[in-house]
C-alpha cells in the first residue's frame, strides 16, 4: 500500500517552528515548499495557525471590524514607512479586500442584514483607506465614535 502524502497543512505546520514572523522571504520559501499552492489558500492556512505575519503577507481581514481595523492600520503604517513598490503592494491588498466585500454584497443580496451591514462598513473602510492611507487611522477612530454615538455598533 503506497504511503499517503502529507497534506499542505501538515507540511506547513512542520515548517513554521523554524520560521519567525512570516515576511516576503518566508512566504517565497513556503510557496516553493508547498507548491503548487495558491496565494489565497496559503494565506488562509497561515492565518488559521495564528503564526505572526507581516502586513504584506496577512492582507486585510474582512470577517469582522476589529480585524479589518487592525490589518488596515498595519498596512497604513507599512505604506507610510516604505518605498513606492511596497506601497503598490499595500494598495493591491486593500483593493482585493474591497473587491471581496463588494463581491459578497452582490452575491448575498441582503440575505443576512447583520452581515450586509458589516460588509458595507468594511467596503467604506477600504474605500477610505484607498483615498488616503495616511489619514486612515484618524478617520477610523472618528468613524467608530460616530457608530457608537448612533448606537450602530451592535448591528456590525
Amino acid at each position: 500500500m503506497p504511503a499517503r502524502r502529507r497534506t499542505k497543512r501538515a507540511r506547513l505546520t512542520e515548517q513554521l517552528p523554524s520560521l519567525g514572523k512570516i515576511d516576503e522571504a518566508s512566504w517565497d520559501l513556503l510557496k516553493q515548499e508547498l507548491a503548487p499552492i495558491s496565494d489565497s489558500y496559503l494565506r488562509s492556512l497561515l492565518i488559521a495557525t495564528g503564526h505572526p505575519l507581516s502586513p504584506l503577507i496577512e492582507g486585510v481581514h474582512t470577517s469582522d471590524l476589529e480585524q479589518a481595523e487592525r490589518t488596515l492600520r498595519a498596512l497604513a503604517e507599512e505604506y507610510e514607512s516604505t518605498d513606492m513598490e511596497r506601497r503598490k503592494i499595500c494598495r493591491r491588498l486593500v483593493i482585493e479586500a474591497k473587491q471581496r466585500s463588494r463581491w459578497w454584497l452582490q452575491r448575498a443580496a441582503a440575505q443576512n442584514i447583520a452581515e450586509t451591514a458589516l460588509k458595507q462598513e468594511i467596503l467604506l473602510w477600504t474605500s477610505t483607506w484607498l483615498d488616503n492611507p495616511l489619514l486612515f487611522a484618524q478617520w477610523v477612530s472618528l468613524r467608530k465614535q460616530l457608530l457608537l454615538t448612533e448606537g450602530r455598533t451592535t448591528q456590525l
